[in-house]
């Protein structure tokens, strides 16, 4: 099991902060789901076994489903990651969620204070003691994350998981047998996709990543058997400096074969010249009707956000917030992208509607 406090610093070191948040929300989203079919009998009878054999693993990890923190309030398709899940049930967060918390505090005030100038507000300390309540007496190693976390996390990670993972199982569907993923971190695709034998996924990522990656997921790839029989392929490398197309036929990469090649969560933190350079791999190994899937940021929506947020949306953790952290690379045009690497038919963009706004595009080499 992944129990000790080491095991959390060791994931921070190699994965980083902001993939072990998408893997905490994931699992947020994955027991809101969970907790709507465990209340809905009906809904049972549509589950595979890939989900009931996990489910009934997760119910007793979790010990109940009833929480008014997962009363989630926004619009989302469905999202099941039991690996992402299994994982945060045995990392201790606590503490973790307290520092961050802190870390990100004056942010977080200032934002509150702005919303609410014409009412009342809590002091600093104020504020800062309700929160630390809830992390210190009512902690969840899943559910405590509502209480960092405003609603736009759950929604924009319940948005970009059910779409891609639609556009995975789209092109599965179409016969593609090839997938690659860049920057994989802590993706779980390639062992919750129900592919069959033919299908090998890979995943490049610095070497650290991928040797913890496969060190964390060993227990619960024992409990939860994957949901498919593909091969998964780890290919260690740096995107800015490695030869990629090399270092993945030197891993059994056909390129001519059609692939789904699939940038999430990563462009916005490259240069601009290792984002050319992952769009020149795609390029050069790719066969006709292979699709590219790239993830961009806008710096703040276009259009308003399809849910309300909720009051005590304003003294948690937002995009606004993390964003005065994170400097982003707002400078790819992904038509233009796409189209300059070859991927030029049957263009589709999905925008998502909230705080900084993340487009998802995708299109087909002829």
């Amino acid at each position: 099991m992944i129990e000790q406090q080491s095991s959390l610093k060791e994931f921070l070191e190699n994965v980083g902060e902001t993939s072990f948040w998408i893997s905490a929300t994931r699992s947020v989203v994955t027991a809101y789901y969970i907790s709507t079919i465990v209340s809905d009998e009906k809904d049972q009878s549509s589950l595979s076994e890939f989900e009931k054999r996990s489910i009934e693993i997760l119910k007793r990890k979790n010990g109940s489903w009833v929480d008014d923190r997962l009363k989630i309030c926004y619009p989302m398709g469905k999202v099941f990651d039991p690996y992402s899940y299994y994982l945060l049930s045995n990392l201790d967060t606590q503490q973790f969620i307290i520092e961050s918390y802190k870390f990100y505090f004056d942010s977080i005030y200032d934002e509150y204070v702005k919303k609410n100038q014409d009412k009342q507000v809590m002091s600093k300390q104020e504020l800062m003691d309700m929160q630390m309540d809830k992390f210190k007496n009512n902690f969840h190693p899943i559910h405590s994350w509502n209480d960092i976390f405003s609603t736009f996390f759950f929604y924009f990670t319940a948005f970009r998981t059910s779409l891609i993972d639609r556009v995975f199982m789209e092109s599965y569907e179409q016969g593609i047998r090839q997938f690659v993923i860049f920057g994989a971190g802590m993706d779980t695709r390639s062992i919750r996709m129900p592919f069959d034998a033919t299908t090998t996924v890979y995943e490049l990522d610095f070497p650290q990543i991928l040797a913890f990656k496969q060190k964390v997921l060993a227990e619960a790839i024992k409990e939860i058997p994957p949901a498919g029989q593909n091969q998964t392929i780890y290919v260690p490398c740096d995107l800015s400096t490695n030869d990629l197309g090399q270092d993945l036929k030197n891993n059994g990469f056909n390129p001519n074969l059609p692939t789904l090649w699939v940038a999430e969560g990563l462009m916005f933190f490259l240069d601009t010249p290792t984002n050319e350079r992952i769009g020149q791999v795609a390029k050069n190994n790719s066969a006709s009707k292979s699709r590219f899937l790239i993830h961009k940021y806008y710096e703040s929506s276009p259009t308003p956000m399809p849910f309300d947020y909720q009051d005590e949306d304003y003294y948690k953790l937002t995009s606004r917030v993390t964003n005065k952290v994170y400097k982003w690379n707002f400078n790819i045009n992904s038509k233009e992208f796409l189209e300059k690497n070859g991927f030029s038919q049957n263009y589709q963009e999905y925008l998502e509607q909230g705080e900084m706004v993340s487009l998802y595009s995708y299109a087909t080499k002829p």
